[in-house]
């Protein structure tokens, strides 16, 4: 799997509008990210932060915005100190998540490529947990 990409894809009842702000509206994020706040102003080469508490320690995860196509696409950049790497651009992993019309919902798909079998588990299976829960809201 080394240099591989990860894919996670969810079917949404819901209008297109309605999953982009569930994406990217910070009291909404909170209810599907463990309670992180997202903050940024959704702007290519804007920062973008993602604060919280996870297993009782403050952290705060950092990155940048790539590129925006509000309702259809966004890149971003992701780094967790919490991971123990050091805070250097190499460390950064590239997320992108597509919007795609499928009938009267929406096929949301999240990317980032990985650099192990071990880390593309791990990552496979805590973004398709946030996914399953970012869909739960976009269809309350």
């Amino acid at each position: 799997m080394a240099g591989s990409t990860i894919t996670v894809t969810r079917k949404i009842n819901a209008d297109r509008e309605r999953v982009w702000t569930a994406m990217t509206d910070p009291d909404l994020v909170s209810d599907w990210m463990m309670g992180a706040r997202v903050r940024s102003d959704w702007r290519p080469g804007s920062e973008i932060t993602w604060s919280g508490e996870y297993k009782s320690q403050s952290f705060e995860d950092r990155g940048e915005i790539i590129e925006i196509d509000h309702g259809k696409r966004l890149v971003h950049t992701h780094f967790s100190p919490m991971s123990g790497a050091d805070d250097v651009p190499e460390n950064y992993h590239r997320v992108e998540w597509r919007l795609e019309d499928e009938g009267k919902s929406i096929s949301l798909t999240l990317e980032m490529p990985v650099e192990s079998d071990e880390q593309g588990e791990e990552f496979e299976s805590n973004w398709g947990m946030m996914l399953d829960s970012l869909k739960d809201v976009a269809e309350r």
